[in-house]
């Protein structure tokens, strides 16, 4: 079906279509459900093609039409410039006078305004996302999930198995709301089995964070609808799924300070405690360490920082919310401005763009989608096409 729909497309959106839902899908099951590597090397290949194709797709757009760039939306060029302006303040006034810099944490803390950058090319190239084609093509995901489950859990005997295909659980999960959400705003053929199939994939990905978004979404939808016989199913059937996560996932755990989020944000509650008034407000430099030593999380710090990127020190990278990295790059101020200028959009917007905005604030806290490739794009082209699409159909009701 979704190839049907993509036949009428241009090539560069068939290119586009294919390469996010139904090539670098069947090499992530490939890559993470047969052995074939392991789970980092997977995600670091994958990651490695989706920062190709965004780069070539991006370049080849830039080169074809210059322009394009004019082409964004008044708040869009309005929000990089503000950001480069509040980064030229930080640089000049904010550099440590001494201590180890290094390139690599500065480039993971500007990903978020690059990948906001590209999505905006993206957008005006396809002409905004074909959201029929994006369901399916979640659908397709949500199908290699299960399958790649059924793989690790009966075949490889992997008994604690976690279905993903192109990311670690909690992203794809995340994928998979996208899903849910666009398949409810459409409502097209097949509403129900799309949503089973979904459901379904994401039940096996055993994401807290994801059970706890969903929950979410489902619960506004319905109060929207005033459905309040299928909320009361709803709140039923959560008390058994919160129980086989709690069995899952919190069984080796003695208490809350073994949780690896929570440890983050004590980390961060010491951080902010300790810095000063500069660091709170504007926040850190990214590239020089916040610190060397870290009493609640120096474990990420010797795996991540020093064994995988060789790299001293505590950065914003080694914190997994990406509400505490912002607070920690960007500051109390930069924050304030960013959520303000959210609020602002979402008081003009429509359900469908609220609903949005909710859920990437709430997946924010435990998780960083928005830091990585494989994510962050199609989280704002998603984004920006419901937003717009909310727009035209309100023009559309005055005229």
């Amino acid at each position: 079906m979704m190839f049907k729909k993509m036949s009428n497309l241009e090539l560069p959106e068939c290119a586009f279509y294919l390469f996010l839902f139904f090539i670098t899908p069947i090499i992530g099951l490939v890559l993470r459900n047969f052995g074939v590597v392991d789970e980092g090397d997977a995600t670091d290949s994958i990651k490695i093609l989706y920062e190709s194709f965004f780069a070539i797709f991006s370049l080849v757009a830039l080169f074809r039409n210059p322009a394009i760039v004019l082409n964004f939306k008044k708040s869009a060029l309005i929000f990089f410039i503000a950001a480069f302006i509040f980064s030229a303040i930080k640089f000049s006034f904010g550099v440590e006078g001494s201590g180890d810099f290094y390139w690599q944490p500065l480039m993971m803390e500007v990903k978020p305004l690059y990948y906001f950058f590209v999505a905006c090319i993206i957008y005006y190239v396809v002409g905004g996302l074909k959201l029929d084609v994006v369901i399916d093509g979640i659908c397709f995901v949500a199908c290699l999930m299960i399958f790649g489950w059924v793989i690790k859990y009966f075949l490889l005997g992997v008994f604690d198995a976690r279905a993903s295909v192109i990311e670690e659980s909690n992203y794809d999960g995340y994928l998979l709301i996208l899903g849910i959400l666009i398949n409810e705003y459409l409502r097209p053929k097949y509403y129900w089995w799309r949503h089973g199939l979904i459901s379904l994939a994401l039940f096996l990905t055993f994401s807290r964070s994801g059970y706890m978004s969903v929950a979410i979404v489902y619960v506004l939808i319905l109060v929207r609808n005033r459905k309040f016989v299928p909320l009361i199913g709803l709140v039923l059937i959560s008390f058994p799924v919160a129980f086989l996560i709690f069995e899952k996932r919190f069984s080796d755990v003695d208490g809350a300070e073994d949780v690896d989020r929570i440890r983050m944000w004590l980390s961060f509650q010491d951080i902010s405690s300790t810095a000063s008034y500069f660091n709170n407000i504007f926040g850190f430099v990214p590239g020089y360490p916040i610190r060397y030593f870290d009493p609640f999380i120096q474990y990420f710090i010797e795996w991540q920082s020093e064994m995988q990127w060789g790299i001293l020190g505590l950065h914003a990278f080694n914190f997994h919310s990406m509400h505490l990295r912002l607070l920690i790059t960007w500051g109390f101020l930069g924050v304030a401005l960013l959520y303000v200028w959210l609020i602002y959009i979402g008081m003009k917007a429509g359900f469908y763009t609220r609903l949005m905005l909710l859920l990437g604030f709430v997946q924010a806290f435990s998780m960083g989608g928005f830091y990585l490739t494989t994510l962050a794009v199609i989280i704002y082209l998603c984004f920006m096409t419901i937003s717009q699409r909310e727009v035209d159909k309100k023009i559309r009701g005055f005229e």
